[in-house]
């Protein structure tokens, strides 16, 4: 047996920008408990699932996470990832420092919003949250 013997051949899906009450409308609608999250322009791209099951430890590092709300630094970075960790040191080593704000008690997360291959690799953008105090 392969996984396509297993697997929806055309499964419901919806999109970052859906509110919960669409995902979980969804999920019941088709009496599932996981709903893939896509985006991309013709060919859509699996980034993300909505779940309302449990996540088990695993060795994937998949773990289950509360965005924090409040406010936040974005900072937008444009390009590939060699220069991601550049755009941290600005952000942590000359932003925060003059901008007089202190971070929260909670990591930074990303939001990848175009990336390869829908976009060559230096057009990638990729916002950095940077949730504040």
């Amino acid at each position: 047996m392969k996984a396509r013997d297993l697997m929806t051949s055309d499964p419901t899906t919806c999109r970052p920008s859906d509110n919960l009450k669409s995902v979980i409308s969804a999920m019941r609608k088709e009496d599932c408990g996981m709903v893939p999250i896509t985006e991309g322009n013709g060919e859509q791209r699996v980034t993300g699932v909505a779940t309302d099951r449990d996540v088990v430890p695993n060795d994937a590092r998949i773990l289950v996470r509360t965005i924090p709300g409040g406010r936040h630094a974005v900072l937008r970075h444009v390009g590939t990832e060699d220069s991601f960790g550049a755009a941290l040191v600005y952000l942590y080593g000359t932003w925060l420092p003059q901008s007089g704000e202190e971070p929260r008690d909670s990591p930074l997360y990303c939001q990848r919003v175009r990336f390869f291959p829908d976009v060559p690799e230096h057009e990638a953008v990729t916002d950095i949250f940077l949730p504040l105090k």
